[in-house]
């Protein structure tokens, strides 16, 4: 179990216990749940983006080095990235073909949970696990034949 997933049953167990009414249970639960689903595919989508870009074993310990200095940043209640490691997130970006610009929103969308899940991932300590998505069964009505006149 990751560390988000023994965060949410820790935070749901306290709620029930606490006796927090079901309606909201059920809202933070849902809360927790696209929270998740938003880290897995911003975790995937910057991880893909290095990997195409052929991003070096250096490069690849860099990364998950600044992210490891991210979350203990963020648990002291300071910005994840200090100016000289938003340089060289940059510069791992760059080299791995991807804009500044999407460095810079990523150092915006760093979180804990986020920091977390990619270090796991870079770090190969676990695989991201995709949420179960939810099977829809497609109901095809049948075709009336009609008469051809003529």
């Amino acid at each position: 179990m990751g560390f988000f997933d023994s965060f949410v049953k820790r935070v749901m167990e306290a709620a029930k216990l606490g006796r927090l009414d079901k309606t909201d249970v059920s809202k933070l639960k849902r809360m927790f749940d696209n929270t998740k689903k938003r880290n897995i595919v911003l975790a995937k989508g910057i991880l893909s983006a290095l990997k195409a870009g052929k991003t070096s074993d250096e490069d690849t310990r860099k990364f998950a080095k600044l992210l490891e200095n991210a979350n203990t940043r963020i648990e002291n209640e300071k910005a994840p990235f200090s100016a000289a490691d938003e340089k060289e997130l940059r510069q791992i970006f760059t080299n791995a073909g991807i804009s500044e610009k999407a460095a810079r929103w990523f150092s915006l969308q760093m979180d804990e949970f986020l920091g977390t899940e990619l270090e796991e991932s870079v770090m190969d300590k676990k695989t991201i696990e995709y949420p179960k998505q939810k099977k829809t069964i497609k109901y095809e009505f049948p075709q009336k034949k009609q008469k051809i006149e003529g």
